[in-house]
């Protein structure tokens, strides 16, 4: 269930750009773009093929998220007790390595490099949670590149726990 204090709260994350709009953060997607309750991070903007050690350009395009969610993490009532699910998703090619025998691997690891790197940026351990979902729930059906790429991805949502 979504955070409504997030969802109700465009100013949110005050003084900071909309990352959809901004391609030098390199946001795919954005909290008011896709429902007001997460953030969606193309792969190739954090990581390279096959890899879940990031990239410095992905290290840079989640500064701003990451100080955003120390800062609202003042604003939520301490009541609210939430948490940012941070989800990896791979697309429907597989992948067999030693490091990753399989998209579960993968999936997985990319989301814990992501929350290990928002604890680095002073997010609160006990508010993150990281998830791998692999191929199996993409957000395009299709089989062309386009639909490949738009399922490799790091979501990030704020959520009750």
């Amino acid at each position: 269930m979504p955070l409504p204090f997030f969802v109700t709260r465009p100013d949110a994350l005050p003084g900071r750009p909309d990352p959809k709009h901004d391609r030098n953060a390199a946001c795919a997607s954005c909290a008011a773009c896709s429902g007001g309750d997460r953030f969606v991070f193309e792969s190739e903007v954090l990581f390279q093929s096959g890899q879940a050690t990031m990239t410095p350009e992905g290290l840079a395009a989640l500064d701003p998220l990451a100080a955003a969610i120390v800062e609202l993490e003042n604003t939520i009532p301490k009541e609210i007790n939430w948490a940012l699910q941070v989800d990896g998703h791979t697309d429907s090619r597989g992948i067999s390595s030693a490091q990753f025998p399989s998209n579960w691997e993968l999936s997985s690891a990319r989301a814990t490099s992501v929350v290990k790197y928002l604890i680095s940026r002073g997010v609160p351990p006990k508010r993150l949670v990281a998830a791998g979902y692999g191929e199996f729930q993409p957000i395009d059906d299709g089989t062309s590149d386009e639909a490949l790429r738009r399922n490799r991805r790091i979501e990030l949502k704020l959520t009750n726990r």
